[in-house]
């Protein structure tokens, strides 16, 4: 059976359009990619019209992978697949502003769906990566703190790290009292941040431990 181990490079061939090309084009003119019916007549296939479908056959792929893998108990093998395949899925969703058959109502619902597949990826690895989970929470705490220092004068630094961290914990601060309405609101922002953090780390640490 197919493994992670076996993908040169963790990719396949569709991520590469040269050798994709170079495959579709040698299938089609040495292999059985001339395609005709029982009235003698071609089909339309062509390497270049399928070459435009690449990204969404990578995206297949990889599913198909984690799918596969899984259900074998390679956790880890199915995991790092579905990874690659929402990463393959944005791929084709730009890939398809190009597409004149994709009707603008469709790209426009593509656009929200790349953007919260972005975020998810850099911040959370789509709920896979420790470590981006992790330095998402600490650069949350740094930048807070850093906002805190700006719109609060009495705040040093190393105070307003500490505010930053209870924040996140949902803990109050004896430190900030009579602020303004923007601090305040700051202070609700972050925690919200936090609690939503939070949930999400120990879902990831969860499956983590599951998985292991």
């Amino acid at each position: 059976m197919i493994r992670k181990g076996n993908l040169k490079d963790g990719r396949v061939l569709q991520q590469d359009k040269e050798a994709y090309r170079k495959f579709l084009c040698d299938w089609h003119d040495f292999g059985t990619g001339e395609r005709q019916n029982d009235l003698n007549r071609r089909s339309d296939w062509s390497p270049e019209a399928a070459l435009k479908g690449r990204w969404l056959e990578a995206e297949e792929l990889f599913k198909n992978f984690n799918a596969l893998w899984t259900g074998k108990g390679f956790i880890a093998d199915g995991n790092w697949a579905y990874v690659r395949g929402r990463r393959m899925e944005r791929r084709r969703m730009l890939s398809d502003y190009a597409n004149p058959k994709v009707s603008v109502t469709e790209k426009a619902v593509n656009t929200w769906k790349i953007i919260t597949n972005y975020f998810s990826d850099i911040f959370f690895g789509f709920g896979e990566s420790m470590f981006r989970m992790v330095m998402t929470y600490v650069v949350t705490v740094f930048i807070f703190a850093w906002a805190f220092t700006s719109n609060v004068s009495i705040l040093e630094y190393g105070q307003a790290l500490g505010v930053s961290l209870k924040n996140m914990a949902g803990m109050d601060s004896d430190i900030l009292r009579d602020v303004s309405p923007l601090v305040d609101m700051l202070n609700v922002i972050q925690t919200t941040i936090g609690i939503i953090l939070t949930g999400i780390f120990g879902f990831i640490l969860g499956n983590k431990i599951r998985n292991q």
